[in-house]
């Protein structure tokens, strides 16, 4: 009777986990669309500034 009594604790337990679980850093930043959104607008933003000096840099000079 013990053993049963110890499996019955053990799947209430687990019930009562189950609405407690842990959710993975990963699934909660793509619950944050406005951050994603945000970040890739700045991303591209460095990403095409930072395109555009180098070409400027890499240009020759003009002149005579």
């Amino acid at each position: 009777m013990k053993e049963q009594d110890e499996v019955e604790d053990m799947s209430s337990e687990k019930t009562e986990n189950a609405g407690q679980e842990d959710v993975p850093w990963i699934q909660t930043l793509y619950d944050r669309i406005w951050l994603i959104g945000i970040a890739a607008t700045v991303f591209f933003f460095v990403v095409y500034v930072g395109w555009g000096v180098l070409d400027l840099m890499m240009t020759p000079e003009g002149g005579p």
